[in-house]
């Protein structure tokens, strides 16, 4: 589900949505891209590769970096229920 593929596709769905989907199917396919890259980052044992986030940590590789900016785009993260209310509190897997 996580995948670049997923994240394509809903990408291309939200230009053809209606209005009031195009922005949430845009955020999901943020989202799933977001978590391919992270899957990505941890479970690469190439040294090199094509896609960045695919080989081996080193210090002068991305993932340092990369890392720092994912907890601080985690540590944001918030889940709001159907009414616009944020229940992030509610849920204990983030």
């Amino acid at each position: 589900v996580f995948s670049n593929a997923v994240s394509a596709g809903l990408y291309a769905h939200s230009n053809f949505s209606q209005k009031i989907l195009q922005k949430d199917v845009r955020e999901t396919g943020e989202f799933c891209k977001i978590m391919n890259d992270l899957f990505d980052s941890v479970n690469s044992y190439h040294l090199k590769s094509d896609e960045k986030y695919k080989c081996a940590i080193s210090s002068t590789s991305c993932h340092i970096m990369y890392y720092k900016d994912m907890i601080k785009w985690f540590s944001k993260l918030s889940v709001v229920n159907k009414t616009g209310k944020t229940v992030t509190n509610q849920i204990r897997c983030i």
